[in-house]
């Protein structure tokens, strides 16, 4: 008798499974060990390629050398490489990049230094050789004008790119500091309370006397002269308008009064500051706030209309 049956083949390694679950794990399994196979395999041709006769080899150097590794992204990626085996990483990761993470490691510790290419907009701006490429920057780099897109490498050479921001604006910058809680920069937000009075309009004579009575100045010493010279003049202190009272208290010295400064320069709530105000006060120091400010990058973006990756 003869009876037809279904049947499913691995076709990696030729066997009949007549469950095609089983085929399917069987077939997984198989193309797992074949992957790790051609991992181990490219790492034995790369260590062949850097003059070493096996990969065992490179490991055993990279171990007795990784305390002349400074770079931590290179300490770092060596560390896992020792740590699980080149194995245990998928062959597009080795392929691309094993090569040159060993051989950023064997200039550290052969000493070798490293050519660092700075550019800006794409225009080369410095050239630098150095064995120590983390602490190289751009040395006209400002972070008001330009930021850093991050390094890369060019066959020999590391690159590390700088744009400048673009002049034009997307969004008023009181819209982009607020959406990046500049409220919450306790630097600026001091600045603004303390020097609030610097960058406001100037008082005319009529708020200044409202704001020296709302301050108690009638209880001041030379309170009483003012209407005194305002008498000489044959002129009623209640029939005076509110500036020529000032005038009156102005010509009698109140602003030797302990509380005048403090009268025209109230206390100021952040909160309660115009936009205008904000803005010029950030604008005028914007470079120190540059440096302090965690979120100034992400304001410039915003300002500038940049696709953030932050």
């Amino acid at each position: 008798m003869v009876i037809e049956i279904k049947a499913y083949k691995n076709e990696i390694t030729g066997k009949i499974y007549e469950n095609r679950y089983k085929a399917i794990e069987s077939e997984e399994k198989a193309r797992k060990k074949q992957e790790k196979e051609e991992v181990k395999q490219t790492a034995e041709n790369i260590a062949t390629e850097l003059g070493f006769d096996n990969f065992r080899e490179v490991l055993n150097y990279l171990a007795e050398n990784e305390d002349k590794v400074k770079r931590i992204g290179v300490k770092m990626r060596i560390n896992a490489l020792m740590n699980r085996g080149v194995e245990t990483f998928g062959l597009a990761d080795v392929q691309e990049g094993l090569k040159v993470l060993i051989e950023a490691a064997m200039k550290e510790i052969e000493n070798i230094s490293y050519k660092v290419i700075i550019k800006l907009d794409n225009k080369i701006v410095e050239e630098v050789e150095t064995k120590e490429v983390d602490k190289v920057n751009y040395k006209d780099y400002n972070p008001t004008k330009m930021y850093y897109k991050g390094e890369h490498k060019e066959k020999d050479s590391f690159v590390k790119e700088y744009v400048s921001y673009p002049k034009k604006t997307v969004v008023p910058l009181y819209e982009a500091l607020i959406e990046n809680d500049v409220e919450n920069f306790d630097d600026f937000v001091e600045d603004v309370e303390d020097l609030y009075s610097d960058y406001q309009e100037e008082l005319s004579n009529e708020d200044k006397y409202y704001a020296l009575v709302n301050a108690g100045v009638d209880n001041w010493d030379g309170y009483e002269e003012a209407i005194e010279l305002a008498e000489d003049n044959n002129e009623d202190w209640n029939d005076l308008s509110a500036e020529d009272k000032y005038i009156y208290l102005s010509n009698a010295g109140v602003d030797n009064w302990t509380y005048y400064s403090e009268a025209l320069s109230p206390e100021v709530d952040f909160n309660d500051v115009s936009a205008n105000i904000i803005e010029k006060i950030f604008s005028e120091y914007e470079k120190d706030y540059a440096e302090k400010w965690k979120n100034y990058q992400k304001m410039k973006f915003k300002l500038h209309g940049i696709e953030s990756t932050l």
